[in-house]
């Protein structure tokens, strides 16, 4: 979540106006545009605003640790290690309860449909009937908008709903994953995802025997995969200039 988004939603939640969080800090238009994230304050400006609004001084800091021990979770489920994956998974359970924060819990949402696909393989029927609960749950609130077909999250929890469900027809899953999330992913570049549902669709054909089109659709993940990892190793290299 953004500083400004940070602000503005703490203030409303204190029922506080502007010109009280403004008073004696800076002007009431300046306190707008940060709110707008049309600008960035100054480290003292923001010190004064997080002191006034009660605000954790140490959040982005706390917010960056939380992201990547989420992302070294997904590690451990992609690498199947079990253990590691179930002792992360309570540890940043405990970390998105402290934080309360939409973004984080959403993304913590997606992930723990991984989680909860990986312990299927394991043993974990319940956490497998928790795990559809909650994206039944997700997609009828994603319904409540005119346009959430065309929501990002609208694909993912779609696709999960047949991932976890045994009540859906295989060649529905099949077409949806071909003609809608692989191509969705693929338009806007989300080269994680498209690794991901790629090698869900060719298990699904590995399971039917189907040897060809699971041996694309493995191909294709790993082409994926292989794109985010330039990419990323681009972006660091870039960083470091």
């Amino acid at each position: 979540m953004k500083i400004g988004d940070r602000l503005k939603l703490t203030r409303l939640k204190k029922e506080m106006t502007q010109e009280e969080v403004a008073e004696g800090i800076i002007s009431v238009s300046y306190l707008l545009k940060i709110e707008n994230n049309q600008v960035t304050p100054s480290e003292e400006v923001l010190h004064l605003l997080y002191q006034r609004l009660e605000i954790d001084n140490l959040f982005n800091e706390r917010m960056n640790e939380l992201m990547k021990q989420m992302m070294l979770w997904y590690k451990a489920i992609t690498d199947k290690n079990e253990w590691k994956a179930v002792e992360m998974y309570e540890n940043i359970k405990k970390m998105i309860e402290y934080f309360n924060d939409a973004e984080a819990n959403t993304y913590f949402l997606l992930m723990e449909m991984r989680y909860y696909l990986f312990m299927k393989n394991i043993s974990a029927a319940e956490a497998y009937r928790k795990a559809l609960a909650m994206v039944e749950e997700s997609l009828q609130l994603l319904r409540q908008h005119s346009d959430y077909t065309s929501s990002e999250y609208y694909f993912h929890f779609t696709a999960y709903q047949y991932l976890l469900s045994n009540n859906v027809s295989e060649r529905d899953f099949e077409m949806f994953m071909k003609n809608e999330v692989l191509p969705y992913f693929q338009k806007h570049k989300k080269y994680e995802d498209v690794a991901q549902y790629a090698e869900y669709l060719a298990d699904y054909y590995e399971r039917c025997r189907k040897y060809k089109l699971a041996s694309k659709y493995y191909k294709m993940s790993y082409e994926f995969l292989k794109k985010l990892f330039i990419y990323r190793r681009e972006y660091v290299e870039k960083s470091d200039c």
